[in-house]
C-alpha cells in the first residue's frame, strides 16, 4: 500500500513540474466539512398548530455532497418535516415545520435539528419549542335581564377556546333563586359551535328583586370559566288598555262623509280583544266602527262619519267605547261640525185646493233658501191631470226673490175628483224641495141618475128607488120618464118632477104580463142641460100562489134537463115540460099549501146536479120568481187596468162574474157575467207571502153598466177619479169558544146581487178581525155590506162543524156578532142501494135555526153525481123534529137513474138556519135583506157508505 502512495506522489510531481528542474514542495487538501443553523431558533406552537424555522447549511473544505435533514429527541405528540429534506448541489437552505398533536403535552421542549453527509461529520442545531397551555372563556350577551313575574327572558351565552382546545363546553348556572328556572339551549356547546341562550323562566310566585347568576363553562382538561348575569324580577304589572282618535275633531258638510283611526294602546301584559262601539250620533247622522272588535294583534279600527241633508248644523260629540275581558273599560271622544248644506225648502199657503170645473185656483209658494245657496230656483207642478194646466209668477225665483203665486187653470170638462199634485223647486247643486197640494174639482152643474132594480109577479106591484146625483152646485128641477117596459107592465113615477134628490118608480104587472127579464130606461130632463139615461133591471115571473106558477130559468148553463113537482107533502112527482126558447118556462100548480120542487142540471166537464126543495106554495112562487134574478143569463166580457204597481192585485166582479190580474200584467177576461144592468166592483190589493194576508188599498165602483157580449170593459184605473181609498173596520165575534174563526165581507149593490164583492183579510184568526169594503161617501140607498163570520172546528183536512152569523149594514162600521151554537149532529140512515142509493136525515129543530135545513150529498169523483134538499120550517108543519129522505125518482117520466149517486162512500153536509130578521124574501135564503138584517146558520159534515 505504501508503494502506491509513493507512485501516486511522483505522478503528481510530474503532472505539475512541466519538465523543468524546479519543482517546490507538496501541499495536502482541507477537510471536507458541513455545519447548520437555524433562523429562528425557537416557538411557541399550541396543540393542533405548526411552528416553522429555516435550517441553513455551511459546506466547508469543498464539501459538495448531498446533505440530509433530520430531527431527534422529539417530545411525545410533536412531528417536524423538513423541505427539501435533503440539500444536494448548491441548495444550503431548508424548511423545518414543527407540528404539535392534541396529545403533546404542554411545556418547553428542545428539538434537535441534525444534517448528515457522506464523508463529512454529522452537524446539528437546538430548536426551543414552547407549548402553551389550553383554556376557554365564557361571556353573556347582556350583564343584566330584567324579567316580569309570570314571563321569562333570554340572554345570549357566548364560549371561546384558545390553545388549541377543541372538545365541547358544558354550561350551568348558580345563584338562581327560588321561582326562576334557567335552562340552556343547548346545554353542551359541541366542537366547532360557538353559541347557546340561556333562558330564565320567572313564575307567578318568584320574589321581585336583583339576583347575580353565575354561568358556568367547564371542558375536559381545562380551568372553568365563569360569566355573571343579573336577574332582575319586576312585579307583573295590571292589563289594560287606552283609546285615542286622530282626528279627534271632524269638520263637514251635512251631505257629506269623513273618517277617524281609533288606536288602542294594549299594557300590562293584555293581550285580549277590544270591542268598539259608538253613540251619540244626531238625527241625519251615521256613524260606524269597523273592525267593530279588535283582535289580539289588531290595533286600530276606522270611525267611518256619515250625514244627510237632514241634520241639524251644529257641534256633536260622539263617544267611543272600548271594553275588553279582564280589564276596565275605557273611552275617547271625536267633536264633529257640521256646517248646513246648501239647499232649499218649499212651502205653500194651502196645501189644499177646490175649485169647480170651469174655474181657476190659486196658492202663494214661498221658497226657504239654506247654506248660502243664492242660485236660481225653477218652479213646477207634477201630476196634472188632462184640462189642467198651471202657472208661476214668477216661474223663476233668482236673487233675494222669495215668493211666487201659482195658479191652476181647471177645464170645464174636467171629471170632478180628488187630484195629488207635487209641486217641484229645483237649482243648480241642490236637492230639488218638494210640497204636497191636493186639488179637489167638483163637477160642472149636472146629475147622474141610479135606480135600482125591481121584480114583479105577474098581477103585482114592485118599486125601484131613484137617486139624482147632482153635481156643479146643480139646484134645478128634474122630469123623470121610464120607457122600454114589457108588454103588461106599467110604471108611474113620484114625483114625475123633483129639485130633490130621489124618487120613487111604482111597476105595476097585469096578471098576463110577460114575463121574464126586462130592462127599462129611465130618462131624466133639465133645463139647460143634456138628457141622462140609466137602465133598470127587471123581470117578471108568474103568480106567486098555490095557483099557476111560472118558474123561469134564463141562464142557459142551468137549464135543466128534467123538471118535476109535487103538491102536498105525500102526492105524486109530476114532470113538468118547459116552453120557451132563449128561456125555460116550466108552469104548474101547487095544491094543498105545500109542495115539492125537484130538478136536474148537467155540470159542465161531467155530473149532474139533483135539487128538491120543499116550501109552501107562497115559497115557490117567491124561489121562481127569484130563479131568474139570481141566475141571469151569462155573457163574457175583456178588459184592462192602470196604476197596478209589480205583484199587486186586482180584483174585478161584474154581474157575478169574477177576474184577477197581477202587475205588472194589465188585462184580463171575465165569464160568467150576468146579462142586464149590472155594476163593477173592482179592488187593488197587496198579498204579504208571509201571513198570506191580502190588504186592499185602493177601489173602483162603477155602477148601472150593460157592457155588450164579447166588448171591452172601459179601462179601470186604480189612481183615478172614480177610485176611491178602502174602509175598513174592526168586527168582534163572540161565542166562539175554542174554534177557528173566519171573518169576511161582501158589498151588495142596490142594483141587486150581481155586484158582490168579497174581501178577506186572514193575518188573524183571533175574536176580532178587520175586514175591508167600501166608504159610506161611495154608497148609495140599498147597498148593504154583508159581513159573515165563520166558526169551524174539527181536523185539518175538514171542519166537522161550522157556524155561521151575517149583517147586512150600509156602512162598514166596528159591530159585534154573536154566533149560535153547534148544529145538532143529524141521523143519517141508508134507505136503499136500488135503483141508486138513497139515504135519510132527521133530526130535532133547534130554537136558534128554527127557519130551514138542507142535505147535501156528494162524492169525490169531480164527475159524480149531487144531490141538495132543502125544506122550510112551514113545509114541516112546524113540527118538532124534521125528516128528509132522499126522493126515488126511478119511476118519474124523464128522469134518468145515471143521475143518482153511486153505490160508493158519500159525504153528508146538513145545515140549518134561523134567527132571520130584515129579510123582505121567502125565508128560504133567497138574497132580500134590508139595513140591519141578520140570520144564523150551522152546519155539519160526515159520511155514510150505502
Amino acid at each position: 500500500m505504501h508503494r502506491s502512495v509513493a507512485l501516486l506522489f511522483l505522478v503528481f510531481a510530474a503532472c505539475s513540474g512541466g519538465g523543468g528542474d524546479d519543482a517546490g514542495p507538496i501541499t495536502a487538501p482541507p477537510t471536507p466539512t458541513i455545519a447548520v443553523s437555524l433562523a429562528p431558533s425557537a416557538g411557541t406552537a399550541a396543540r393542533g398548530a405548526t411552528t416553522t424555522t429555516t435550517v441553513s447549511l455551511t459546506r466547508g473544505g469543498g464539501y459538495a455532497g448531498a446533505v440530509t435533514l433530520a430531527a431527534d429527541a422529539l417530545p411525545a405528540g410533536v412531528q417536524v418535516s423538513f423541505a427539501p429534506a435533503t440539500l444536494s448541489g448548491t441548495t444550503t437552505s431548508a424548511t423545518a415545520t414543527i407540528s404539535v398533536g392534541s396529545t403533546a403535552a404542554a411545556g418547553n421542549a428542545t428539538v434537535n435539528i441534525s444534517a448528515s453527509g457522506s464523508g463529512v461529520s454529522t452537524a446539528s442545531a437546538a430548536f426551543a419549542l414552547t407549548v402553551p397551555t389550553p383554556t376557554i372563556d365564557v361571556s353573556a350577551a347582556s350583564s343584566a335581564l330584567t324579567v316580569t313575574q309570570g314571563t321569562s327572558g333570554n340572554v345570549g351565552i357566548a364560549v371561546s377556546r384558545t390553545n388549541g382546545f377543541a372538545e365541547a363546553i358544558a354550561l350551568s348556572a348558580t345563584g338562581v333563586p327560588a321561582g326562576v328556572t334557567a335552562t340552556f339551549a343547548p346545554a353542551s356547546v359541541a366542537a366547532g359551535s360557538s353559541a347557546s341562550t340561556m333562558a330564565l323562566a320567572v313564575s307567578a310566585t318568584a320574589a321581585p328583586g336583583s339576583y347575580p347568576i353565575t354561568v358556568t363553562a367547564s371542558g375536559t382538561g381545562v380551568s372553568n370559566a365563569t360569566a355573571t348575569v343579573t336577574l332582575t324580577v319586576a312585579a307583573a304589572a295590571t292589563p289594560a288598555f287606552g283609546l285615542s282618535a286622530a282626528p279627534a275633531a271632524l269638520s263637514l258638510v251635512a251631505g257629506q262623509s269623513a273618517t277617524s283611526t281609533i288606536t288602542a294602546a294594549r299594557t300590562g301584559g293584555f293581550a285580549g280583544e277590544v270591542a268598539l262601539a259608538i253613540s251619540g250620533a244626531p238625527a241625519g247622522m251615521t256613524a260606524t266602527v269597523s273592525p267593530a272588535t279588535l283582535g289580539a294583534s289588531v290595533t286600530t279600527a276606522s270611525v267611518s262619519v256619515t250625514t244627510t241633508g237632514a241634520v241639524a248644523p251644529g257641534s256633536y260629540m260622539l263617544t267611543v267605547n272600548g271594553t275588553g275581558t279582564g280589564v276596565q273599560a275605557q273611552s275617547t271622544t271625536i267633536g264633529v261640525t257640521v256646517a248646513a248644506a246648501p239647499a232649499i225648502g218649499l212651502a205653500l199657503a194651502s196645501g189644499s185646493l177646490s175649485t169647480a170645473a170651469g174655474t181657476p185656483v190659486s196658492t202663494g209658494v214661498t221658497l226657504t233658501r239654506l247654506g248660502g245657496f243664492a242660485g236660481d230656483v225653477a218652479l213646477a207642478v207634477q201630476g196634472l191631470p188632462s184640462g189642467v194646466t198651471a202657472a208661476f209668477a214668477p216661474a223663476t225665483l233668482t236673487g233675494a226673490t222669495l215668493a211666487s203665486t201659482l195658479t191652476l187653470t181647471v177645464g170645464g170638462a174636467v171629471p170632478a175628483g180628488s187630484y195629488p199634485l207635487s209641486v217641484s223647486a229645483s237649482g243648480t247643486g241642490v236637492s230639488a224641495a218638494t210640497a204636497s197640494l191636493s186639488l179637489t174639482v167638483s163637477a160642472a152643474q149636472g146629475y147622474s141618475l141610479t135606480a135600482t132594480a125591481v121584480n114583479l109577479t105577474q098581477g103585482g106591484t114592485a118599486t125601484s128607488t131613484v137617486t139624482i146625483n147632482r153635481t156643479g152646485g146643480f139646484a134645478g128641477s128634474v122630469a123623470l120618464a121610464v120607457t122600454g117596459l114589457p108588454n103588461g107592465v106599467t110604471a108611474t113615477v113620484n114625483p114625475a118632477s123633483t129639485t130633490g134628490t130621489s124618487a120613487t118608480i111604482t111597476f105595476n104587472a097585469t096578471g098576463s104580463a110577460s114575463t121574464g127579464a126586462f130592462t127599462a130606461t129611465l130618462t131624466g130632463t133639465a133645463t139647460g142641460l143634456a138628457n141622462v139615461t140609466t137602465s133598470i133591471g127587471g123581470s117578471v115571473a108568474g103568480a106567486p100562489s098555490g095557483g099557476s106558477i111560472n118558474w123561469t130559468f134564463c141562464d142557459v148553463a142551468r137549464f135543466p134537463v128534467w123538471f118535476a113537482v109535487q103538491s102536498g107533502t105525500g102526492g105524486t112527482w109530476t114532470t113538468v115540460t118547459p116552453s120557451g126558447t132563449t128561456t125555460r118556462v116550466y108552469s104548474f100548480n101547487i095544491s094543498g099549501g105545500v109542495g115539492g120542487v125537484a130538478f136536474a142540471i148537467p155540470r159542465t166537464g161531467g155530473g149532474t146536479d139533483v135539487t128538491v126543495q120543499y116550501l109552501t106554495a107562497n115559497e115557490i112562487g117567491a124561489e121562481a120568481v127569484g130563479e131568474c134574478v139570481e141566475n141571469r143569463r151569462k155573457k163574457t166580457l175583456t178588459g184592462s187596468v192602470t196604476n197596478l204597481p209589480a205583484a199587486a192585485t186586482a180584483d174585478i166582479n161584474i154581474g157575478g162574474g169574477s177576474a184577477s190580474v197581477t202587475g205588472p200584467a194589465t188585462t184580463y177576461s171575465i165569464n160568467e157575467v150576468d146579462e142586464g144592468p149590472t155594476d163593477v166592483i173592482a179592488l187593488r190589493s197587496t198579498t204579504n207571502p208571509l201571513t198570506f194576508s191580502t190588504t186592499p188599498d185602493r177601489g173602483i165602483l162603477r155602477r148601472n153598466v150593460n157592457y155588450p157580449a164579447g166588448s171591452s170593459v172601459p179601462v179601470l184605473d186604480f189612481t183615478g177619479t172614480e177610485s176611491f181609498a178602502v174602509a175598513s173596520a174592526n168586527y168582534t165575534i163572540t161565542n166562539a169558544g175554542s174554534d177557528q174563526v173566519l171573518v169576511v165581507s161582501s158589498f151588495l149593490t142596490a142594483n141587486g146581487f150581481a155586484g158582490a164583492f168579497t174581501f178577506i183579510d186572514i193575518t188573524s184568526l183571533g175574536s176580532t178581525q178587520r175586514v175591508y169594503g167600501v166608504p159610506l161617501a161611495n154608497t148609495v140607498s140599498g147597498d148593504l155590506h154583508q159581513v159573515l163570520a165563520f166558526a169551524s172546528s174539527g181536523n185539518s183536512q175538514q171542519a166537522s162543524s161550522v157556524r155561521f152569523v151575517a149583517q147586512y149594514n150600509r156602512e162598514l162600521a166596528a159591530r159585534s156578532l154573536a154566533l149560535g151554537p153547534a148544529m145538532t149532529a143529524p141521523t143519517v140512515t141508508s134507505l136503499s142501494a136500488s135503483p141508486y142509493p138513497r139515504f135519510s136525515a132527521s133530526g130535532s129543530w133547534q130554537s136558534e135555526y128554527g127557519d130551514g135545513l138542507a142535505i147535501g150529498y156528494t162524492q169525490q169523483s169531480s164527475t159524480s153525481n149531487s144531490w141538495t134538499i132543502t125544506a122550510s120550517r112551514a113545509y114541516t108543519g112546524n113540527g118538532a123534529t124534521w125528516t128528509l129522505a132522499l126522493p126515488d125518482f126511478s119511476g118519474v117520466t124523464g128522469f134518468s137513474t145515471a143521475w143518482g149517486l153511486a153505490n160508493t162512500s158519500t159525504n153528508v153536509s146538513s145545515t140549518v138556519y134561523g134567527g132571520i130578521l130584515g129579510f123582505a124574501g121567502d125565508g128560504a135564503g133567497a138574497i132580500g135583506f134590508s139595513e140591519g138584517g141578520s140570520f144564523r146558520a150551522a152546519s155539519r159534515t160526515g159520511t155514510i157508505s150505502p
